[in-house]
């Protein structure tokens, strides 16, 4: 937690320091909306402005009788808040009435950082907050990370349109947060360790029948992506699993990665057929005078899943810029001065169709038909391939099951299961010899049941 102070820098304008604590935290689109007055909220760090000097104060000295005139820069001039401060006069000196003056500016360190809601991440209603001195060491670390803000709200002139207003949150104080991690109660411990008593070592085919109840089948796949909802943490040295869903079209794969979001806190889910590579990791744009920093939903889901819909629709070029952060967890941007080395600790699921809209073979899979990049497909940990099954028996018990959950209230055990997977995070297993004999021995029978052409491909 960082808390800085803003004694000093209005010139002996500032008020005293509120007490924020008993204040209830705004929404970003509440804070956004509010003109003027104490603020607290909470959201996602998701654009950042680089550092600049901003003027303390004006100090002048008379030429004539060496009295010092004071007036106030970053905080307010004449009763209004002055984020982009001009160097004005003092006019003429109140002692001799001498107008020559030797002038001293005092500056203060400040960066702006845009915070969007943690919840829906939405482009509509930011907020800019602006950090001084302390606050502002460190931050593009903490781009993607969960804000608490404490502040007064400013309204005045944008610096490009002086019709256009825009508010401003003064940061008194900012905490970071460590993630938006559920809270796990005594109760909930004890939920968590009564089932698994009672489910034994059927445990996680347990989990996996209270995972997406609305969805008919694909345990193999729910299983999956369980496992991958386990394997967040915001930890980049720790290994995420990355997961793709490809088959013919029309077969739950866009419900799974929406159910799946749901698993962990923070995640977030994208329609990549709208997306560029660079808007799904970050860009540097200009507005007014200056360029910001703006990271995209994957670095922005950090510590959790990012669900990207119909990759197949990206152009290679653009999911070329999904390479590293597959990979690596972090990666760097160099663009118009500003140099970033952004982590993004986020397990990625990808759906698609096979390039030609459907399997061209009934009977077997092609790694060519995959709409990816053969690198990109390395980086991916789980391949769920979907067929569009006309076996007379599987769809009528797929009918059966249909009509059967039509009559039923479905129950959603997604609060249930958040809580499960964040405190299975918790513990370290450690694989067993005999499991890694057999993980061993299966890797050396793939070429065999793969075939060796098929095999090569992945390699």
């Amino acid at each position: 937690m960082a808390d800085s102070s803003l004694d000093g820098l209005s010139g002996g304008q500032r008020q005293d320091q509120y007490d924020y604590s008993s204040l209830r935290i705004f929404s970003i689109s509440e804070a956004a909306r509010t003109h003027d007055g104490q603020v607290k909220t909470k959201g996602v760090i998701s654009a950042i402005l680089p550092l600049t000097k901003l003027v303390k104060s004006f100090n002048y000295e008379c030429q004539s009788c060496q009295q010092i005139k004071q007036m106030p820069g970053v905080r307010w001039a004449d009763g209004k808040p002055m984020l982009f401060q001009e160097k004005k006069m003092p006019g003429k000196c109140i002692n001799c009435q001498n107008d020559s003056f030797d002038s001293r500016l005092e500056y203060v360190n400040a960066i702006i950082i845009e915070i969007r809601d943690a919840d829906t991440y939405s482009d509509i209603d930011p907020l800019r907050v602006v950090l001084f001195e302390e606050d502002t060491k460190n931050v593009y670390n903490h781009l993607g990370e969960v804000v608490t803000v404490s502040g007064q709200i400013h309204t005045f002139p944008s610096q490009l349109l002086q019709q256009k207003f825009s508010s401003y949150l003064y940061a008194e104080s900012i905490r970071y947060e460590s993630s938006l991690e559920l809270v796990i109660t005594d109760l909930d411990k004890e939920a968590i360790h009564r089932f698994t008593r009672l489910k034994g070592n059927g445990i996680i085919d347990s989990l996996v029948k209270l995972f997406a109840r609305d969805v008919i089948g694909c345990e193999i796949v729910k299983k999956g992506l369980l496992l991958l909802a386990v394997s967040t943490n915001r930890d980049i040295n720790q290994k995420k699993i990355n997961a793709a869903l490809i088959g013919d079209p029309g077969l739950v794969k866009s419900t799974l990665l929406r159910r799946a979001v749901r698993l962990v806190p923070n995640s977030k889910y994208e329609s990549a057929q709208n997306s560029s590579g660079k808007s799904l990791t970050a860009i540097v744009e200009k507005e007014d005078e200056s360029h910001i920093l703006r990271i995209g939903p994957i670095p922005a889901a950090k510590g959790a899943i990012c669900a990207l819909n119909e990759i197949g629709r990206m152009h290679f070029d653009d999911q070329k810029h999904l390479l590293d952060v597959m990979q690596e967890q972090f990666f760097t941007i160099n663009k118009h001065g500003i140099s970033a080395r952004i982590a993004s600790p986020t397990a990625t699921i990808v759906s698609a169709n096979p390039i030609d809209g459907e399997w061209k073979d009934s009977e077997r899979i092609d790694l060519d038909e995959f709409p990816v990049l053969k690198p990109l497909v390395d980086r991916i940990d789980l391949i769920f391939v979907f067929r569009n099954k006309r076996n007379e028996h599987i769809i009528r018990n797929y009918a059966d099951s249909k009509f059967e959950f039509d009559d039923t209230l479905i129950p959603d055990y997604t609060p249930y299961l958040q809580k499960h997977i964040e405190y299975s995070k918790r513990f370290n297993p450690k694989m067993s010899d005999e499991a890694k004999f057999m993980l061993k021995e299966f890797y050396l029978l793939l070429p065999r049941i793969m075939g060796h052409q098929e095999y090569e491909k992945l390699l």
